[in-house]
């Protein structure tokens, strides 16, 4: 699959999706960020092998999860002003933000961004297919979110930008990030940083959260 269109059917709702076929790929990603919604799909693969993740940037470093994050995690995850403009799963206890932590130690999909030492957000970059064979399994689709004490100091630019280039340099050819339309404060960091507004697509009944229903899509390529 490389061009055109997809029709379809939206395994939750039974509504007919038309989708851009690479777009198919992002979708199954999603798709397993939630696997009590459809079971048995798989599609995250590691981002870094088994190393250990640290990017040291001027004033945060982006590292693996520890369940230590777990009280600063569940404090930003649970506050609406974070988790409806980012489609998150909202944490209701304390045991939830655990359990998430401990699938992001799992799939080594999403890091943490600390500043002195304290958890303030996280970021993460996700692979849309395993396949090798397949060019979509060199582009990443980002994933983020900032506790709002930390809002308009430029930390997540800065995290935006150590992740990128870490993925540069690990081969990936293309970055996305998918928002939703009335998410201003996104968009202006996304196309701040060089990406660019591609196109809008439905979101599948099972992913949407709120009265959300469609995804605007940005990429960014490497400087040539």
């Amino acid at each position: 699959m490389s061009g055109g269109f997809f029709f379809g059917i939206d395994p939750l709702s039974s509504g007919c999706i038309l989708v851009p076929v690479p777009h198919l790929y992002r979708i199954f990603s999603k798709i397993a960020a939630a696997p009590e919604l459809f079971d048995g799909v798989e599609c995250f693969t590691l981002i870094s092998g088994g190393e250990r993740m640290h990017l040291v940037g001027s004033r945060i470093v982006i590292r693996d999860f520890t369940l230590a994050d777990a009280p600063a995690y569940f404090n930003y995850a649970s506050d609406a002003r974070v988790y409806q403009p980012a489609g998150m799963q909202p944490m209701r206890h304390i045991g939830d933000a655990e359990a998430a932590i401990t699938r992001f130690m799992l799939e080594r999909s999403d890091f943490a961004i600390t500043l002195n030492g304290r958890l303030i957000g996280n970021i993460g970059a996700y692979q849309p297919t395993p396949d090798p064979d397949d060019p979509e399994s060199l582009t990443r689709e980002l994933g983020y979110a900032l506790a709002p004490d930390y809002w308009g100091q430029g930390f997540m630019a800065e995290a935006l930008e150590l992740l990128c280039d870490f993925l540069w340099l690990a081969g990936v050819t293309e970055i996305w990030a998918a928002v939703y339309p009335d998410n201003q404060r996104s968009i202006n960091l996304l196309t701040t940083h060089c990406f660019v507004y591609q196109y809008q697509v439905p979101i599948p009944m099972g992913l949407r959260r709120g009265d959300q229903v469609v995804e605007a899509y940005y990429r960014r390529l490497p400087v040539a």
